[in-house]
């Protein structure tokens, strides 16, 4: 298995320079299936070749097995005791087990904060345990935790839910998304009196985690995607000259989907990245046959482009404002860095942040950002994003003042390119 796991990590640190080389994908993802095959055979030799009474009689026997085996049982039963007889703080009035609770609340924000350098845990911690003084249950100390979480500042994306947090999330959702299949969202897209390629593109709540897991798990966030896709095909069969695509009303939610559904747009290679500099780390976010990927898209050659469009590199405006949130932003993060791309309208919310969450047990979940969103070019962003060009003025017809100036800058941009090819 050490052997099947080191080719994987190979593989995956290859995957970006035979990207940037110009290896085809689906070489690179035979060379990795290859390699992880040839240790699945190896294995499975191994153990096929090896009687099972013998296997048996070696697992008896193996002193490194007996140690290992006495290895697992230590440390299981030393783990149940460190968590029963663990030091605790002294909280006047404060059961043990309300204490035991609150404080795994807060090693969990001091362990994966995002601004975790900011804060003075050691001063933090004593007004945090001042909260709970007199709580006998856990459920007690909900009303501290959430103070707590309150006091490490203006986030969003910090907050204790309960068990029925993913209820709530489809049940407090926008009308466009309230749905008995759960957030189908409504996409508008048309083709303006000047002929460019208009796409409204709302927010799409989903329960399913990070990254691309989606697709295996969330049948309406494949659907989400599929249909951005076909508006997208279809309004590049009216040959536009350019984009407007309109984050206005993209609250958050799940920001995979739509860069899947928008994949053609955005371009190919490495186009963002979560970034968490409290563990000095980056997990890249990946567009690969128009596909997205957190993280190396080790067998990306699998998959092969679902969408090509033949003006999919025309200048592109973004329109984003205030309610352009957390996904939204992330989405709009994505298009940074794009050949001939210009953001119109007014800052963002300004929460391009990534949130993790933590079951705490008695019914509740404690979620803590833990990353902020940043663009193709290496730049970080936990704030307000602002525009290229403000335009305070919203609207979504051809007359709009938003509009009107997004339309004005891809003429310009048109009208530029073509000089530069006629030359």
């Amino acid at each position: 298995m050490l052997i099947i796991s080191f080719e994987m990590l190979v593989s995956g640190l290859l995957f970006e320079s035979a990207y940037t080389a110009g290896i085809p994908l689906w070489l690179h993802t035979t060379a990795g299936l290859a390699a992880v095959g040839t240790g699945l055979i190896g294995l499975i030799r191994t153990i096929t070749r090896l009687p099972w009474h013998r296997a048996s009689h070696a697992a008896r026997t193996l002193p490194a097995v007996k140690i290992l085996s006495a290895l697992a049982v230590l440390a299981f039963s030393a783990s149940l005791l460190w968590e029963r007889f663990r030091p605790l703080p002294v909280v006047p009035g404060a059961s043990r087990e309300a204490v035991a609770f609150f404080d795994n609340a807060l090693r969990y924000m001091e362990r994966f904060y995002l601004r975790k350098a900011d804060v003075d845990w050691a001063n933090f911690r004593r007004q945090a345990y001042r909260r709970i003084e007199g709580a006998q249950t856990p459920r007690e100390t909900f009303g501290a935790v959430r103070a707590t979480i309150a006091s490490l500042g203006k986030d969003a994306h910090n907050e204790l839910v309960d068990a029925n947090w993913r209820a709530e999330l489809s049940s407090n959702a926008p009308p466009s998304i309230k749905h008995p299949k759960f957030r189908l969202p409504v996409i508008t897209a048309r083709l303006t009196k000047d002929g460019i390629a208009y796409v409204s593109v709302p927010w799409f709540a989903s329960d399913v985690g990070w990254g691309s897991l989606y697709r295996l798990r969330d049948p309406e966030g494949r659907a989400h995607a599929r249909r951005l896709r076909e508006k997208l095909l279809a309004l590049d069969e009216m040959n536009p000259q350019g984009w407007i695509i309109d984050l206005r009303m993209n609250q958050g939610g799940s920001m995979w989907p739509t860069l899947d559904g928008l994949a053609s747009l955005i371009g190919e290679g490495r186009v963002a990245a979560l970034d968490m500099p409290q563990f000095d780390r980056r997990i890249d976010t990946w567009i690969v046959s128009g596909n997205s990927y957190s993280g190396t898209p080790w067998f990306a050659g699998l998959g092969s482009r679902r969408l090509t469009l033949k003006n999919g590199a025309a200048p592109l405006a973004i329109l984003a404002g205030p309610a352009t949130a957390s996904a939204g932003e992330g989405v709009l993060v994505a298009f940074k860095g794009r050949p001939h791309t210009r953001q119109f309208g007014r800052p963002t919310f300004g929460v391009p942040t990534s949130p993790d969450g933590y079951a705490l047990g008695h019914g509740v979940t404690l979620f803590i950002t833990i990353a902020r969103q940043m663009d193709r070019r290496g730049r970080s962003y936990d704030g307000p994003i602002p525009p290229d060009e403000e335009i305070k003025e919203s609207g979504r017809d051809d007359t709009s003042p938003i509009i009107a100036a997004a339309t004005r800058w891809i003429k310009i941009e048109t009208l530029a390119d073509s000089r530069v090819k006629k030359k």
